[in-house]
């Protein structure tokens, strides 16, 4: 365990961005609290309070903050997932059906075709009711932001 006063930046930035289930806090005896039950960073650092870093494991790291264009994500955000299941709300919107200005035939007896012989010259369209909608669904793989930062 580090707790020299030079990290003390660190311990405040992860306490006050941070949550409780993505990096938790410790007691100083190592015993789990909560950032609520410590009260402000000050208040955890002066209690020699612990702090765990964001848990990376199987994600990707990405840099907290917003890209030109991009969704802002906050520090220690965990997003995205590795599956995601679409449904017909994310499909484009379509018509299933035959091509307009099709002929069809009759078949009786067995359902087939629309016109009342073979090249009726009636235009008979079979379409099932429009679908899809085009809303987008997630395409980020699993991540963790992070504030990157290079000392020198």
């Amino acid at each position: 365990m580090r707790a020299n006063a030079d990290c003390l930046a660190l311990f405040t930035l992860l306490y006050n961005n941070g949550g409780d289930t993505f990096n938790p806090v410790f007691t100083s005896a190592g015993a789990a609290t909560t950032r609520a039950a410590l009260g402000t960073a000050a208040a955890g650092w002066a209690a020699n309070a612990r702090i765990t870093l964001p848990q990376t494991s199987s994600r990707d790291v990405g840099g907290a903050g917003a890209g030109t264009g991009l969704t802002a994500y906050g520090l220690g955000a965990a997003v995205g997932a590795e599956t995601v299941t679409l449904g017909v709300t994310n499909l484009a919107p379509h018509v299933h059906g035959h091509p307009s200005g099709t002929n069809y035939m009759s078949y009786p007896g067995l359902g087939l075709g629309l016109a009342s012989g073979p090249d009726a010259g009636v235009d008979n369209v079979a379409n099932t009711a429009s679908t899809g909608s085009g809303t987008p669904f997630g395409i980020v793989s699993p991540r963790v932001m992070v504030n990157w930062m290079i000392k020198l």
